[in-house]
């Protein structure tokens, strides 16, 4: 079970925005915080927050489509 789920995470995480899958990878697979983040990719501290609100929506509702096709 888990490795269905790792591979329809990593699944949707490609259909993700280069910027939303950076952001995504380095806040929760790199374990980066913010401001580590914000290094990394070379923007501000606010930019890494908003981003990943916004990836993460589109990564839930992307994982909620898969699961009621149809939806």
């Amino acid at each position: 079970l888990a490795g269905d789920r790792r591979r329809r995470l990593v699944e949707q995480l490609k259909r993700l925005a280069d910027r939303d899958r950076e952001v995504l990878v380095c806040r929760f697979l790199l374990d980066l915080s913010e401001a580590e983040t914000a290094e990394a990719l070379s923007i501000p501290k606010g930019t890494v927050k908003s981003r990943t609100a916004r990836a993460l929506a589109k990564l839930r509702e992307h994982l909620l489509v898969e699961e009621v096709p149809g939806a």
